[in-house]
């Protein structure tokens, strides 16, 4: 596999494949990774790399599967924060007593969609087969936070949010941020309906210049590109803002697709993690 550009590249670690930042490797202060559908053990519509417990996947081809992606990045399963995504836009804020919280131990919250943190050691992760991933490093307050924005979540602003938030907890100030946007699916492969259009058209003018229109009934939308105009309204600098310019509509048969594969699929995950003790 390709990447678009050196801004986000493709790396195979003990046979899975994953995606990730170049800029964020760097700083040396994050683990970080979007996964792919290779070097799993799935099978049939899930083949290989499906993360997602509630898709009628055998249970325990899922938590192979997190232990091999897991452990191509470096980091500890058992420790894993996750999201419960209903495409809205709460930010959790977690700490060392949400560790393994959606994996390896019950989750006590519902309705998140994003994640932060500035405690080392902790994978956030949010899960993706289609939708925006949103990854955020404060590199001065060492802090992260992690986002998975749909079309709802990215009307309503949840990139905003999350800066906002990274902003009250830890101190982050935008101008200082590095912002990621992973592979999702794009306008080349986005068709809305009038529904989606005029909610955007009323919430979120800004989006205007993304959407662009194809007949009465249906208008392409380029949801990474929105998601940029919201991470710069926030305050985020344009030249501190990677794309990764990958959409997984396009690239189904390596990334798991809703648009392409219908709701029977698999699912991938972000996931991101603060070095340090």
């Amino acid at each position: 596999m390709e990447s678009a550009h050196q801004h986000f590249l493709w790396r195979e670690t003990s046979g899975v494949t994953y995606g990730y930042f170049p800029a964020f490797e760097a700083t040396g202060i994050v683990n970080h990774g979007f996964s792919t559908r290779l070097g799993g053990v799935s099978t049939g519509s899930y083949e290989t790399m499906n993360l997602a417990y509630n898709s009628g996947d055998h249970p325990d081809h899922v938590t192979e599967n997190y232990r091999r992606f897991t452990g191509a990045l470096g980091v500890n399963w058992h420790l894993a924060v996750l999201t419960h995504q209903t495409h809205e836009t709460c930010v959790r804020q977690v700490t060392r007593q949400d560790v393994g919280k959606g994996l390896a131990q019950k989750r006590d919250y519902s309705h998140v969609d994003a994640l932060i943190t500035n405690e080392p050691g902790i994978p956030l992760m949010t899960f993706h087969a289609d939708c925006v991933p949103l990854y955020i490093l404060d590199p001065v307050n060492r802090a992260i936070g992690l986002g998975h924005a749909g079309w709802r979540g990215t009307v309503n602003q949840l990139a905003v949010k999350l800066v906002q938030e990274m902003t009250a907890a830890y101190g982050s100030k935008p101008k200082n941020l590095l912002a990621a946007i992973g592979p999702a699916i794009d306008a080349c492969c986005y068709l809305i309906r009038e529904d989606v259009y005029n909610s955007f058209r009323e919430k979120l003018p800004l989006a205007d210049a993304s959407i662009s229109h194809v007949n009465d009934q249906q208008w392409r939308l380029s949801l990474p590109e929105v998601n940029r105009q919201l991470l710069m309204q926030a305050g985020i600098s344009s030249n501190r803002i990677i794309q990764s310019q990958i959409c997984t509509c396009c690239h189904a048969s390596i990334l798991f697709s809703h648009r392409a594969h219908g709701q029977q699929r698999g699912t991938m995950a972000a996931l991101m993690q603060l070095n340090g003790k």
